[in-house]
């Protein structure tokens, strides 16, 4: 369970989050990464972030992969 001192404030955050799943271009990661190296609530967040990331990285594939029909599905809402 968290506490109160876990939360994030930062108006940064959000951007943190994105860094770390990989969500963001190259030239707005730097910047993100450049700001975790100065926040220390954002470096604490971004690691937190990571060591659920990496977690992910060990799931078997087809746990996390959808069926090959709702795979489909998806495709064509977002197409």
């Amino acid at each position: 369970m968290s506490g109160a001192s876990d939360h994030n404030d930062c108006p940064q955050a959000e951007w943190v989050a994105a860094l770390a799943v990989h969500a963001l271009p190259a030239a707005e990661a730097a910047g993100v990464e450049q700001h975790v190296r100065s926040c220390a609530a954002c470096a604490r967040e971004l690691d937190r972030l990571r060591r659920v990331v990496d977690s992910f990285a060990a799931w078997p594939t087809d746990v996390v992969r959808p069926r090959a029909r709702l795979q489909e599905r998806l495709a064509r809402r977002i197409a």
